[in-house]
């Protein structure tokens, strides 16, 4: 006997059907969209108005931002070096004092004298004592030559313990047993018109070679005369 399909007794279980929602149009999405409420306007604060520039002014043109202008450093001429170092150290107090012995201050040429710029002499001493030295000299390495030594004159070497070592052109090398002082150079220079370059040396050694070397020219000594009793 057949049975009608589904109606049997076997254990088969058909699934529920679930009843299908119709699909979203385009006309629902338009009503979803007319029912949402508006959003406020936003509001943008535009800025002011430039002021009204008065009639027949002309624009002003803004300033543009300031920057450091580096001037390059103007070109040194040493000639004009050559020039200062072949004159010899002239400081400002030697050109006042000069000019206050010779009582030439108000001329002309002394004018232009007191207006020229020169170099103050502590500056010029710290400038030198930063950066040079008065080297030594051992002299018993040295090749003495006799005709140099006497160069400088006896009472000049005898009174600031100096010596002439050596003649290099018109540069005079000479060694000092004490601590050169200006006075011994200006002494020095005057009694030989050379140029002068100075070295630091022994000190017993320098007083026992002027000794000798001064003995030499001393010559025997003069008979005393007897005293005139008339």
């Amino acid at each position: 006997m057949n049975q009608p399909p589904g109606n049997g007794s076997d254990d088969e279980s058909i699934p529920e059907l679930k009843p299908v929602t119709p699909g979203r149009t385009a006309d629902d999405v338009l009503r979803e969209l007319e029912s949402e409420p508006e959003p406020e306007e936003s509001f943008v604060t535009a800025p002011p108005a430039p002021a009204p520039r008065p009639t027949g002014s002309r624009p002003v043109t803004p300033a543009p931002p300031s920057q450091d202008v580096v001037t390059p450093p103007a070109p040194v001429d040493d000639t004009i070096g050559r020039c200062l170092l072949a004159e010899g150290p002239i400081t400002r107090e030697f050109l006042r004092q000069q000019l206050a012995v010779s009582g030439k201050g108000d001329t002309y040429v002394g004018q232009l004298l007191a207006g020229t710029r020169a170099a103050a002499e502590n500056d010029l001493h710290r400038l030198l004592a930063a950066d040079y030295t008065i080297p030594n000299i051992d002299l018993r390495k040295c090749k003495l030559q006799a005709n140099i030594a006497l160069s400088l004159p006896r009472e000049v070497a005898l009174k600031y313990h100096v010596l002439a070592i050596d003649q290099i052109g018109d540069l005079l090398c000479v060694a000092f047993a004490d601590t050169p002082n200006p006075k011994a150079f200006e002494a020095v220079r005057r009694a030989t018109g050379l140029k002068l370059k100075a070295f630091r040396a022994s000190k017993p050694l320098v007083i026992a070679l002027l000794r000798r070397l001064y003995s030499m020219t001393a010559g025997p000594p003069q008979p005393k005369q007897p005293p005139d009793e008339s």
